[in-house]
């Protein structure tokens, strides 16, 4: 059930889950999606993504030391990412693999930002399913 969008508001589409299962672990994962990927960069982030017919959903984060030094902080990122990702997943196309990488802004953006952000790089990309 979709809410209607409503200015600085974090909106859910679907039932709003990330399972574990859609988690991206292993470092050949990673790999596949920068050898054969497409990236769509914008203010707060870069997303790369990897389509194919015969692959279920899976996500990966990535947030460096480059964004800051403390992992306290790279933590809250990744938080604001998956949050973001959790909210809009029933939106994008299932047979995908996707990696959002934080850029040092996503720090001091809101979670409204991150998800705003989110949704027009999944768009850009044409992964977003209307």
């Amino acid at each position: 059930m979709e809410e209607a969008v409503t200015k600085d508001r974090l909106v859910q589409f679907g039932d709003g889950s990330l399972p574990k299962a859609n988690i991206l672990h292993l470092a050949a994962d990673f790999q596949k999606i920068k050898a054969d990927g497409t990236y769509r960069s914008g203010r707060l982030m870069t997303i790369g993504f990897f389509r194919a017919e015969d692959i279920d959903f899976k996500v990966g984060f990535i947030v460096s030391k480059r964004i800051h030094k403390r992992a306290v902080k790279r933590n809250f990122a990744k938080r604001r990412m998956r949050e973001a990702l959790r909210l809009t997943r029933a939106k994008i196309d299932p047979n995908v693999w996707m990696v959002i990488i934080a850029k040092p802004a996503i720090l001091k953006a809101s979670a409204f930002q991150v998800q705003k952000e989110l949704i027009y790089l999944t768009r850009k990309g044409k992964i977003w399913c209307d």
